[in-house]
């Protein structure tokens, strides 16, 4: 048996290719399993923010926008329409208690002012004539009586002493029967004449109590009226400084028209618009502070208007001690304004980070500050600095808190 001999065979150029093409896809597959599996990322260090997580007093507050306003304010209304005929003073005049600000001219009232008083003093000549005339009517009926008590006197005589003599048989019966006849009609002449006084007197009474009741009702008319003519010079209710103010010679007024209005200058207030969200965390006496010139001023909670509109609610914050100087009204101001008691708690500073997280967890940074590693997290409160952390992160680490959009959702941060 011959041995053959076998030729060693030769990579050519088609297998090498193919051979390198293999190698840079494992490469390429190497790199990708790598990547997925690790989720690591590159960024610059500078490009993020560092935040540090600290141990100390947290306030849990809300930021607030207030306007300064007066403490009060009158607003100025017409009682009764009319022409402004006059303007005696300016808008922005600081004014004294029932000081006249403008005189308006109403002659249909004017003219009823004088009607209801020709009514009165017709009312009155009336009422003078009907006493006239009840007191000649009551020296009629006491006439009258006198002269019914003297007949109803002599026919009582005349009757006792013939009844005597008719009994004596010294006259005729047809003589003291007339003598009797007399006698009743005087006596009851008499007690008609008293019933009538006595009816007169309650009539006269009940028509003077009219009377009397008409005119009182016709005076408080004309003192209405009278204090309806009065009402044309608008007058200040109160001192303090008048403000939108606007009245024109000629302009007409209607009734119950806003002519302007007055702010007290014995102290201010601060209104504030609070997120309907926080409704059931504000009472009355809460306080507030706000920083002017780098003091510090305290306020406090003095009214609260519940009712929401377009997702807010009002509240109304007194001084509560100083008054910072050369304040003015429609300033605005900064406040925080506290919703609990201060407590010491782990802290982060607020970022963008919240955003992309929910707060669920956060980048804490290694030692060496050369990588930075995901880490869950629990946030409980929050001030407009700081999150209050309730677990997963200890005093002193430092943390990632820019936004983590262009980071994504990787397990580990690799700085470069």
């Amino acid at each position: 048996m011959v041995d053959r001999i076998i030729e060693k065979k030769k990579f050519n150029t088609k297998t090498i290719l193919y051979f390198v093409i293999g190698i840079s896809f494992l490469s390429l597959l190497f790199y990708l399993i790598r990547t997925n599996f690790s989720k690591e990322v590159k960024a610059d260090i500078n490009r993020v923010h560092i935040g540090f997580v600290k141990y100390g007093e947290f306030k849990e507050y809300i930021a607030i926008d207030g306007i300064v306003l007066p403490i009060k304010t009158i607003y100025l209304d017409a009682i009764e329409g009319g022409r402004v005929a006059e303007k005696f003073v300016q808008d922005g005049a600081i004014l004294k208690e029932g000081e006249a600000l403008l005189k308006l001219v109403n002659t249909d009232l004017q003219l009823d002012f004088l009607q209801r008083e020709t009514q009165a003093f017709d009312l009155i000549n009336n009422l003078q004539n009907a006493r006239n005339n009840l007191e000649n009517l009551k020296v009629n009926r006491l006439n009258q009586l006198a002269e019914a008590e003297f007949q109803f006197l002599e026919a009582e005589r005349l009757f006792e002493t013939n009844k005597k003599l008719f009994e004596e048989n010294l006259i005729s019966k047809q003589e003291y029967l007339q003598f009797k006849n007399s006698y009743d009609y005087s006596s009851k002449r008499k007690k008609l004449i008293e019933k009538a006084i006595v009816q007169d007197s309650i009539t006269a009474f009940e028509q003077m109590k009219q009377m009397r009741e008409s005119y009182s009702r016709m005076q408080s008319n004309i003192k209405l009226m009278r204090q309806k003519t009065e009402d044309l010079i608008v007058r200040a209710p109160s001192a303090g400084q008048l403000s939108s103010f606007k009245a024109e010679i000629g302009e007409l007024k209607n009734k119950g028209q806003n002519l302007g209005q007055i702010d007290a200058l014995n102290g201010y207030k601060i209104r504030a618009q609070i997120d309907e969200h926080y409704i059931n965390r504000i009472t009355i006496g809460q306080i507030a502070e706000f920083d002017i010139n780098q003091k510090l001023y305290q306020l406090k909670i003095n009214a609260i208007n519940p009712q929401v509109v377009n997702g807010k609610f009002e509240i109304d914050l007194l001084f509560n001690g100083e008054i910072p100087k050369g304040i003015k009204k429609g300033q605005n101001i900064q406040i925080r304004l506290s919703l609990g008691e201060n407590e010491k708690a782990l802290m982060v500073e607020k970022g963008g980070f919240y955003e992309s997280t929910s707060g669920q967890w956060i980048y804490v940074l290694e030692k060496d500050k050369k990588s930075a590693t995901k880490k869950a997290i629990k946030i409980g409160r929050q001030n407009p600095d700081f999150y209050e952390i309730k677990d997963g992160l200890s005093d002193g680490d430092e943390v990632v808190i820019s936004s983590y959009q262009t980071l994504g959702d990787y397990d580990k941060i690799i700085f470069k």
